[in-house]
């Protein structure tokens, strides 16, 4: 016991220190003389003394073997370290308690390199969301760009266009003039499709909502993907940011349904659950194990609901995913609501509706809208 290089203490039934080795003495800064008749609870961090003391009385009576904890403890010049304590008891022939056994090792160290790697994670994942943030502003500010400026020089420019078509001099080079003007058509039709790219402008003149069904008429008309957006009708006061973060992240789950899902439909349920919103993306597709789903964390598929994953929790949500191979995925978005907004809402509102339930993905899917969501195609469109 002497030469361990773990602090050893011997402790009576009433919980006082009976010896303690010299590596025990050297890791509290104590003379054996003082830390001889201490109460053993005063090792630790007054904080943890009752807890201490709790799981010895735990050890008297049989209700435990061995206690191991990882606490705090204090020094005698009043520094606080961490140590991962173990005592166990020391019975004699009958099975009546004789005496404790407790060991002490210092992890202090190892603690304030957790507490460090938890510090760099948290300022990585603050970085990566203002990061995203920004993008989403530059995003919105380009898309801004195009279609208060650039669109509208290529509307201008049609509409002159169009006044030339009516002289004569038109007749003469109508060839090459209407190959201008389908050159001009193209390019107001696409500076509008990269405007809702870039950033949607329904997402934020409407809301979520509508920006959903949108997503739902652009995945089909862009790829092919049917999707059905179902609402339950529940108040959903988001902020902007929280807006752009699920869009984003929807859209990116829609993506993962074309690329690996090996089927041509989605659905998406927005669902107002007290003061968290659930956004949940389900298709019935292959599916895959969640073993797989970790092979694939080091690739770009893993990346991006990896990358999801860490946004949801900069701001207090989470993401749940449910896959049955060649069954069904689900992936389960949670975001806190702006609950003060929420409130107000609610006294103003007539009774909400009982929350919907979810049944099975159907193997075929009809198209519907939200009885309360307007139709989204003409928002922002001009």
């Amino acid at each position: 016991i002497r030469e361990a290089a773990l602090g050893i203490a011997l402790i009576d039934k009433r919980g006082h220190v009976i010896e303690g080795n010299p590596a025990l003495l050297a890791m509290l800064g104590y003379s054996p003389e003082e830390l001889r008749g201490m109460d053993f609870t005063r090792i630790n961090h007054p904080e943890n003394a009752e807890a201490s003391w709790k799981n010895f009385q735990q050890l008297l009576t049989g209700q435990q073997d061995v206690c191991r904890v990882e606490t705090r403890y204090l020094r005698k010049d009043g520094w606080i370290g961490w140590g991962r304590q173990s005592i166990s008891l020391v019975r004699e022939t009958g099975g009546k308690p004789q005496f404790a056994i407790a060991l002490f090792e210092d992890i202090t160290e190892r603690r304030e390199s957790e507490e460090k790697i938890r510090t760099y994670q948290e300022q990585l994942q603050s970085l990566a969301s203002e990061l995203s943030l920004t993008e989403e502003r530059e995003r919105r500010r380009l898309a801004t760009v195009l279609h208060d400026h650039i669109a509208q020089l290529l509307v201008v420019a049609k509409a002159k266009f169009e006044k030339i078509q009516e002289s004569s001099l038109y007749r003469s080079f109508a060839k090459p003039m209407e190959e201008i003007r389908r050159l001009i058509d193209e390019s107001i039709r696409y500076t509008r499709s990269l405007v809702f790219e870039l950033s949607p402008p329904i997402l934020y003149d409407l809301g979520f909502e509508p920006a959903m069904e949108w997503l739902a008429e652009h995945m089909q008309q862009q790829y092919g993907l049917e999707v059905v957006v179902e609402d339950d009708d529940q108040p959903k006061p988001l902020d902007n940011e929280a807006r752009v973060l699920l869009f984003r992240a929807v859209r990116e789950l829609l993506f993962n349904v074309l690329k690996h899902a090996q089927t041509s439909r989605a659905r998406v349920c927005l669902l107002g659950d007290g003061d968290h919103l659930r956004v949940i993306v389900e298709d019935n597709g292959v599916g895959f194990t969640p073993d797989k789903l970790c092979a694939l964390s080091g690739k770009i598929e893993g990346f991006g609901l990896f990358s999801i994953r860490e946004r949801l929790n900069y701001f207090g949500g989470h993401m749940e995913i449910e896959s049955i191979p060649g069954e069904v995925t689900r992936v389960i978005l949670t975001v806190p609501v702006q609950t003060d907004i929420l409130k107000r809402n609610t006294c103003l509102a007539t009774p909400a509706p009982a929350r919907v339930s979810l049944p099975p993905v159907a193997p075929k899917v009809v198209s519907r809208r939200s009885s309360k969501s307007p139709p989204p195609s003409r928002a922002g469109l001009t």
